[in-house]
């Protein structure tokens, strides 16, 4: 299993319980934008480290 799918695991199910929402499907929507966002992060700023773990090398 690639690293970034098991830290979007751990992330979104964190994520469940600390967004204040009563919808799922606004949390859903949160941690889809979150986990989009830290990858955007990881590519901009450790673009090397993100191709490796992103081509499963």
């Amino acid at each position: 299993m690639p690293v970034y799918v098991l830290a979007f695991g751990v992330a979104f199910s964190f994520f469940m319980f600390v967004i204040p929402s009563k919808s799922f499907i606004t949390k859903v929507i949160f941690c889809i934008g979150l986990s989009a966002a830290a990858n955007l992060l990881f590519v901009i700023f450790a673009p090397d480290w993100a191709m490796a773990v992103l081509g499963g090398s």
